[in-house]
């Protein structure tokens, strides 16, 4: 290979000639600007560090006509240390004291000691426990720790309890109630009342299945993706009433982007005469009814600035664990779930978590999402998937309405696509092709 040479000139140095700038004495500074001598720091200290430290101990130091002691401090147990770190307890003691204020190194020792453990109780973990194969679902890792529930909770206060010890709980649940199965039969349901026609047939046999998992109630999880426009809503809305209805309960829907006056439309188009009520009126809703709430408007959920996805997913493990309900939530949906980053393995965790600390509280869950994405994971973690979208009609070019069902875990099921619309004013699925002995079954239940 042939060495490529410059031919051009060479560029000239550049040189500053100008006169360096004088070094300010920062006495100087602090003169001009009226600062005062507080402390000395070294170099190798932190003020910021220093100065909590000894606002820490300046708030909690008490005296009581003698040298000032650490409140509530009655224990005096003997700690094995190494003479450097009792040097530098020294060493930080002598930098924070100042205007009278004189903490002794067993002081500061006691603080910073106090100060680590409480970091470490806040970023404990429960430690992982062993599942074996064939249950529904992982072990969740997300570090998901909702806060406080929004509002008071009525009656006694009892202990909280974090959506991931509620998932884990609820694994343990699911494979007792797999172990009862083996010797006392199945508990599970088939919901066969759904106020979209024809939507029970395409599974067989008919009807939505809800699966015991060693819950209060059986319960599923579904996913409803698919196209804007398309009956998401309206499917979720069907779905979330016969749900409650089935388990006389009343379902939770959470809203992210519409208002909760939109669900009352969707019943009136489902033909169903159950009430949408706000959740500070809980307390009204008879069995079948649905609480309408948009995120937005909780108080005590996750940072306005924080993700709506994960404000969503606090507010419904808030919302179902810090206050019991008469009739019980027994179905939670999230309308609309936003697609997470390619990258996020953090979301599907979390999602995972929720779903099954809710499903050990005996609440089914469902989930709406609008787009379909290769990085959608929420088809992986649920037990059914529908799909809508829009197709056009090959002979008339009219865009008609599909309703796919690509995954049922547990019971078996048509994937279509199904046409769905709208006739004699009802909302309606014609399974293709239609199971014969499905209807056969369906109608010998109704009778």
């Amino acid at each position: 290979m042939t060495k490529i040479k410059t031919s051009g000139r060479k560029a000239q140095r550049i040189r500053s000639t100008s006169e360096p700038s004088e070094f300010l004495d920062p006495q100087q500074v602090a003169e001009a600007l009226g600062a005062e001598h507080v402390m000395s720091v070294p170099l190798s200290s932190s003020p910021s560090v220093l100065l909590d430290l000894r606002h820490q101990l300046f708030a909690v130091l008490k005296s009581r006509g003698g040298r000032p002691g650490l409140e509530g401090a009655e224990m005096r147990p003997r700690i094995p240390m190494l003479p450097d770190d009792w040097r530098g307890l020294e060493d930080v003691a002598r930098q924070i004291a100042g205007d009278g204020f004189t903490p002794t190194p067993g002081q500061v020792g006691a603080q910073l000691l106090h100060t680590a453990l409480a970091r470490i109780r806040s970023e404990a973990q429960p430690a992982p426990v062993a599942y074996p194969r064939g249950i529904r679902a992982a072990e969740p890792t997300a570090r998901y720790f909702p806060g406080p529930a929004p509002g008071p909770a009525p009656g006694p206060a009892r202990a909280r309890t974090t959506a991931q010890q509620a998932a884990r709980r609820h694994l343990q649940q699911a494979q007792d109630a797999g172990d009862r199965r083996a010797a006392n039969g199945v508990c599970d349901r088939r919901i066969t009342k759904l106020s979209i026609e024809s939507l029970e047939l395409i599974f067989a046999p008919p009807g939505l299945l809800v699966v015991d998992k060693g819950a209060p109630s059986p319960t599923t999880s579904i996913a409803v993706l698919g196209d804007a426009g398309a009956g998401k809503t309206t499917l979720a809305v069907s779905l979330a009433h016969a749900i409650a209805a089935d388990a006389s309960g009343i379902a939770l829907y959470l809203t992210t982007e519409l208002a909760p006056t939109e669900i009352t439309y969707k019943l009136s188009l489902l033909g169903v005469s159950a009430t949408v009520v706000a959740w500070p009126h809980r307390a009204a809703a008879r069995p079948g009814d649905i609480i309408g709430q948009h995120v937005a408007l909780l108080e005590g959920t996750a940072d306005a600035a924080a993700p709506v996805r994960q404000r969503a997913l606090e507010a419904a493990w808030q919302l179902v664990d810090g206050t019991p309900s008469e009739p019980p939530i027994r179905c939670v949906v999230i309308d609309a779930f936003p697609l997470p980053e390619p990258s996020s393995r953090s979301a599907r965790d979390e999602v995972v978590t929720l779903i099954q600390a809710l499903e050990g509280r005996g609440v089914s869950v469902v989930i709406v999402q609008e787009a379909l994405g290769a990085t959608d994971f929420v088809p992986f973690v649920a037990d059914v998937v529908f799909q809508l979208r829009f197709a056009e009609d090959a002979d008339t070019g009219a865009w008609l309405r599909k309703l796919g069902c690509p995954k049922s875990r547990y019971a078996r099921a048509l994937a279509g696509p199904h046409a769905t619309g709208i006739d004699r004013d009802r909302v309606i699925v014609w399974p293709a092709p239609v199971l014969v002995e499905g209807r056969k079954q369906l109608g010998a239940q109704r009778r």
